[in-house]
């Protein structure tokens, strides 16, 4: 009950499945063919928290963190210094966003089989069942290694969320999907694109 009553708050799609007979993911029409794989905006959140929310919207969401953090983030032009807010079952990181002038999420993730996508996608499900919710596998990011697989997933172009985005041109919106193995989704991590 309390997941509907925060999805609806938020304006957050929670659906018990793919949004049609193709199912979610959708080949990138953007300029990275790295990431040649993308889902709408609407899935861009885990356990209520979406990518660029305000801090006001994850404690609504979440509540208060059980521990906080900082951390930061360098590339090329870009320097992030984040507030890491802990959870039991999540991690959020948020940063002062130039743009908007407030402080947003700029990445959300999870390794607890409690915390979902609107999809429904969490830790702990097998392939096929990612591949039932996605309507198809996703490609795997090349120069991944490490005992596993990573698929990471754009974020498909979107007017509104790109309004809010620090820079689109450089990197997209950007879920990461990492599975050990033997094929299980071990943890989902969702970046801004900056």
């Amino acid at each position: 009950m309390k997941q509907i009553i925060l999805a609806a708050t938020l304006g957050l799609a929670v659906a018990a499945g793919p949004a049609s007979a193709d199912g979610l993911l959708r080949d990138d029409p953007g300029p990275n063919p790295w990431r040649p794989d993308c889902l709408p905006a609407s899935e861009f959140a885990l356990g209520g928290v979406r990518l660029w929310a305000t801090a006001e919207e994850v404690r609504a969401a979440r509540g208060e963190p059980a521990a906080t953090g900082t951390d930061s983030y360098r590339h090329a032009d870009h320097h992030f210094d984040f507030q890491v807010w802990k959870y039991p079952d999540a991690a959020v990181r948020i940063a002062r966003n130039e743009r908007t002038g407030g402080d947003t999420v700029f990445a959300v993730e999870t390794k607890s089989g409690h915390v979902s996508t609107p999809s429904r996608l969490h830790p702990g499900m097998g392939w096929s069942d990612i591949v039932a919710v996605l309507g198809r596998a996703p490609r795997e990011e090349p120069g991944r290694s490490g005992g596993g697989v990573t698929h990471s997933i754009s974020r498909c172009p979107d007017r509104d969320m790109d309004a809010r985005a620090v820079s689109v041109e450089d990197f997209p919106d950007t879920m990461h999907l990492r599975l050990d193995a033997s094929g299980i989704l071990t943890k989902i991590e969702i970046w801004a694109g900056i």
